[in-house]
């Protein structure tokens, strides 16, 4: 019997917070097609899904992924997140800075059975370098 969205949503999201690369490529259909702002290529496949995975992992090798809401239709999610970490690995080709961020992001997930087949994400890659030190902060006005 095929789970519901929210319960695959869920189960991949603890994937991800037990930090276990083979449980986030098995809820990745064989035709899964994703896309990420801060990635030129779309990840294919189980195994494109896992090696995107493992590049946060090495980032922020400490990192919790705090799901904040969850709207679906369909067979569609978009699931608004949080991802907490230390960032003590290289993150696109930017050194480790070793500083604690907290970082926001929405995924658009369509999920077919108990796969998801395609992923938009979007994330605040600028609130990212404002952290690391790359960017100047924001004005308070």
């Amino acid at each position: 019997m095929s789970k519901g969205i929210p319960e695959v949503v869920s189960g991949l999201v603890d994937a991800w917070n037990a930090h276990d690369p083979d449980r986030v490529a098995e809820f990745h259909a064989t035709e899964y097609v994703g896309h990420d702002i801060a990635q030129v290529r779309p990840e294919i496949g189980p195994e494109g899904a896992r090696r995107a995975f493992c590049r946060f992992l090495r980032a922020f090798p400490d990192l919790e992924l705090i799901p904040d809401q969850l709207l679906t239709e369909g067979d569609h999610a978009a699931l608004l997140w949080r991802i907490r970490g230390t960032h003590t690995g290289t993150l696109l080709r930017i050194p480790p800075s070793g500083r604690r961020l907290e970082f926001t992001g929405i995924s658009i997930l369509e999920i077919r059975g108990d796969r998801v087949v395609r992923r938009f994400t979007l994330w605040d890659l600028a609130g990212v370098l404002r952290q690391i030190g790359l960017l100047p902060a924001l004005p308070e006005e």
